[in-house]
């Protein structure tokens, strides 16, 4: 089962590889690639989260 911090914010797919319900090949077959799973399931990809922070960082000048 994945953490309650983990739970807080979408998992990689490692960390759903060690730790996830059901086998990542099973979603991954049907959600390619990843961030679309994790879209799906209600979280804002890591891609969009890293964009904010780059975003935020040049707002305050470094």
């Amino acid at each position: 089962m994945l953490s309650a911090t983990v739970a807080e914010r979408a998992p990689s797919l490692q960390e759903y590889r060690d730790h996830g319900e059901y086998a990542a090949t099973t979603i991954t077959r049907r959600f390619d690639p990843w961030q679309d799973a994790v879209a799906q399931a209600g979280f804002e990809p890591a891609d969009a989260r890293r964009a904010e922070q780059i975003f935020e960082t040049f707002e305050k000048g470094f």
